[in-house]
Order: structure tokens, then C-alpha cells, then sequence
């Protein structure tokens, strides 16, 4: 047995904001050379997680959940995300640049698996 049996189980949210924090920090460390900075501190890194994490909690979920709301459905789609971007152009035309990458990609392994069935 391990320390570890004993510690408490972070709930839901906290697991979400643990991963959302690791995901912000490999974007920071994998996007850190084409900055005009040769390095960002881990303390800064932290701080645009956070920074992150409290623009998505407050502004951008409840944005989304209100999209999918007025639409009737229970899921999130990439339209309502590049809706929930539309205050900022280039982070609309990005979400939807990954929209049509990712559309493709699935249209590609659709059109592999007939190829190959």
C-alpha cells in the first residue's frame, strides 16, 4: 500500500482544471521559440493556465452552454465554438481552420475505410 491509497480523489472540476493546466503548458512550451522571449518562466506559465482556466469558466462555457441551449441539443459543436470566438477574429479564423482539418481528417478515414472494407 501506498501513500497515494489514502490521499482523497480530486473531484470532477479539479481533474478537468489539472489537465486543461498540463495542456496550456505544452502549448506554452512547444509555442516559447517562435516568441519574441527565449523562454517563459514556469511562474508565467502557471499564470496563463490560470489566466486561461478562469476565462473559459466564466465566459466561454457558459457562452457555449447557452449555444447549445437555443439550438436544442445536448453536445457541444465546433460551430458554436467559433461562434463563442466571434469577438476575435483571428481566434475564429483559427477554430475554424482546425474545424476544416479535422472535418477532412475524419472525411479521409471514412473514405480509407470503405478503400480498405
Amino acid at each position: 500500500m501506498s501513500d497515494d491509497d489514502f490521499a482523497p480523489e480530486l473531484d470532477r472540476a479539479s481533474k478537468c482544471k489539472a489537465q486543461f493546466t498540463q495542456a496550456v503548458l505544452a502549448v506554452v512550451e512547444e509555442e516559447s521559440p517562435s516568441l519574441a522571449v527565449s523562454c517563459v518562466s514556469k511562474e508565467a506559465a502557471h499564470q496563463i493556465a490560470e489566466l486561461a482556466w478562469d476565462w473559459t469558466v466564466t465566459s466561454l462555457a457558459p457562452d457555449l452552454e447557452r449555444f447549445v441551449q437555443h439550438r436544442g441539443r445536448g453536445l457541444v459543436g465546433t460551430e458554436d465554438v467559433a461562434l463563442a470566438a466571434r469577438r476575435n477574429p483571428l481566434t475564429k479564423r483559427l477554430i475554424e481552420a482546425e474545424a476544416r482539418r479535422i472535418k477532412r481528417a475524419k472525411a479521409d478515414s471514412k473514405a480509407e475505410g470503405r478503400c480498405q472494407g
